[in-house]
């Protein structure tokens, strides 16, 4: 019989096992750890040492870093699971991200850049027609009737930073909204997301 099991669901029982003998009452810590350690270390700090090399041709892969994290972390953050309704998260997550796009940009606009951006990257390794990217474009994300333009240093940093603030708001015991939402994800079985 094969069993298949995520990193977290090995690690946090060992983790919790630790906390316990050294007298820490809390799990939820030991989630959050294991959670931020898990998108720093093998996705933004990645993406980043990608960059780093300076060329162009990781770019998709830095995009697909960040455009994999917005319909993630709205998972956490709202609590609800994004089954059978990715858009919608991927429109939300960009939204608060970027209030100045949630202002200027149609769902129908937001629902195209995550058909053509992220599906396209996802299930196609491509970028499909009408999107770009350059280190140079002036904002991270420009959605126009020309197409969509992504910066993929500033889509990084932006990304990078929102997941900063959401990882404080976490550790914040006062934070309580948003630490019952984390837990409701976090201890969701993945197949059932």
């Amino acid at each position: 019989m094969l069993y298949l099991y995520t990193f977290s669901q090995v690690l946090t029982p060992f983790l919790t096992s630790v906390c316990e003998k050294s007298g820490s009452k809390s799990t939820i810590n030991t989630n959050f750890h294991n959670y931020e350690r898990e998108q720093t270390e093998w996705f933004l700090e990645t993406a980043k040492k990608l960059l780093e090399e300076g060329s162009f041709i990781y770019a998709p892969i830095v995009i697909m870093v960040c455009v994999s994290y917005l319909e993630g972390v709205e998972q956490y953050k709202s609590g609800y699971s994004s089954r059978n309704r990715s858009t919608e998260f991927f429109r939300n997550s960009i939204k608060k991200i970027y209030p100045s796009i949630a202002r200027s940009t149609s769902n129908e606009k937001l629902d195209n850049f995550y058909r053509l951006v992220r599906c396209g990257l996802f299930h196609e390794a491509s970028l499909r027609g009408g999107v770009t990217f350059n280190d140079q474009y002036s904002e991270s994300i420009e959605i126009s009737g020309e197409g969509i333009k992504i910066n993929q240093r500033k889509f990084l940093q932006d990304i990078t930073e929102d997941f900063r603030k959401y990882i404080a708001d976490l550790k914040n015991p006062q934070s309580v909204t948003a630490r019952e939402n984390f837990e409701l994800i976090f201890n969701i079985a993945p197949q059932q997301r």
